[in-house]
């Protein structure tokens, strides 16, 4: 009886991972409404299993794998080698099935054009540079009420939390989000992640070890992956847009400071010399807060980041996002598209 009932589940295992593989390598149009639909469902009730304890539940399934590993390690040498191979192979399935319907399936969602191709111009970028600058310094003076003061804030990483999870529960249908501060914060600081997603449970998992004032930011990237945005760049659009629209200034802050951040870093490549005369009207205070950031970055800069960096990468592109890694600078494009609307619709009103 026992050998039957491994068998079928060996069979189980292997035809799930035949047609997880087909559904992942070919897409399929018709499937993905389908899956997004259950996977709200999905998300809904382990969101509610999860929030029953502190506990972060994400990490913890990572260290039982990491031990799960290390005993098929120390294993090696006591099985014959085919039920080695065929434990480790089944192993592997077993997580790439989970991963995939559990939350991976989002990456065969249609990617916003606009995401995949840099199609503006330099005025584009230059007018977005200038709204999202006066946008940061306004934020900037209004908590710190001088130009040369860093924004800093007495806020809990909980009262953040929340603070940032109420947009997205009164804006989409997903509700009770888990957001967590990582077991593993030291190690991800050197990997260089600032957050990160747990794929079977759906947690959220937050770098501790980052500035506060990319707390706001990091976690609302983080949720709009819980919500099914697999995309870098619209991850990080919702991120910037859900947090300038919180009525709190910290939070505003935080978004505007990424936008003008990401915008810098395209003019660095496109406009160096017009970036230079910009700078200069930007609140010291600003340009300290993201002088902090890059002090993070210092410290836990090591040999290892870029290499961890180069399979994220290779990883990213695998799975629907052409430029990988390169992806969450696309976000500029949607920012320079949802500045001329917005801009368009005030031209609108006005006329009127």
């Amino acid at each position: 009886m026992h050998k039957v009932l491994r068998r079928l589940f060996v069979i189980k295992v292997i035809f799930l991972f035949i047609l997880t593989f087909f559904l992942v390598n070919s897409y399929v149009g018709e499937f993905n409404p389908t899956y997004r639909t259950l996977y709200g469902l999905w998300y809904n009730l382990l969101s509610k299993l999860t929030k029953i304890s502190s506990l972060n539940f994400g990490d913890l399934l990572y260290l039982i794998l990491l031990f799960i590993f290390f005993y098929f390690l120390l294993k090696r040498n006591k099985l014959r080698r085919r039920d080695y191979i065929l434990r480790l192979t089944l192993f592997v399935m077993v997580i790439y099935n989970s991963f995939y319907w559990s939350w991976g399936f989002n990456y065969q969602y249609p990617i916003n054009s606009k995401q995949t191709t840099l199609d503006y111009n330099s005025s584009d970028l230059k007018e977005t540079l200038d709204y999202y600058l006066k946008k940061t310094n306004q934020y900037h003076l209004q908590i710190t009420k001088s130009k040369n003061k860093t924004v800093k804030t007495d806020l809990t990483f909980n009262e953040i939390s929340e603070m940032c999870t109420n947009y997205f529960t009164r804006n989409t249908q997903f509700k009770d989000f888990k957001v967590n501060k990582s077991y593993f914060s030291e190690i991800i600081s050197y990997l260089g992640f600032t957050g990160y997603i747990n794929p079977i449970t759906l947690e959220s998992n937050i770098n501790y070890n980052i500035p506060v004032i990319s707390l706001p930011t990091t976690i609302s990237h983080e949720i709009a992956h819980q919500i099914g945005y697999s995309s870098e760049s619209e991850a990080n659009y919702y991120a910037i847009k859900s947090t300038i629209s919180n009525k709190n200034n910290f939070i505003k802050y935080s978004g505007s400071l990424l936008a003008l951040q990401y915008i810098i870093s395209e003019l660095q490549y496109s406009d160096s010399d017009y970036l230079k005369l910009k700078l200069s009207e930007i609140n010291k205070g600003v340009l300290e807060n993201i002088e902090e950031k890059r002090k993070f970055n210092l410290k836990y800069k090591n040999p290892i980041e870029p290499y961890i960096k180069k399979l994220y990468d290779i990883f990213l592109k695998k799975n629907n996002q052409v430029y990988g890694i390169r992806s969450y600078n696309m976000v500029v494009n949607l920012l320079i598209e949802d500045y001329y609307q917005s801009k368009i619709k005030t031209s609108k009103l006005d006329s009127n």
